[in-house]
């Protein structure tokens, strides 16, 4: 949450990681973002997001090593 009260939460549903803005004290849009929807397992994900709205999803995936990861942004 940053210190205005926007706030992002992210989970996994099946193998794809989703996430949902909440800014202005409202819940931004009028479904889920798909961050990521591969075959690939993904795991863990954390996200943050600032005063302006802007967010950011990092998980890890597994696809060839269990190192593989992504980064993905929302403005």
């Amino acid at each position: 949450m940053s210190a205005n009260g926007n706030a992002l939460v992210t989970w996994i549903q099946n193998t794809s990681v989703y996430a949902r803005r909440y800014t202005g004290g409202v819940w931004d849009g009028a479904s889920t973002i798909p961050v990521e929807n591969a075959t690939a397992t993904a795991l863990t994900p954390v996200g943050a997001i600032n005063d302006l709205g802007r967010a950011v999803v990092v998980f890890r995936q597994y696809t060839t090593s269990p190192t593989s990861g992504a980064i993905n942004g929302q403005d």
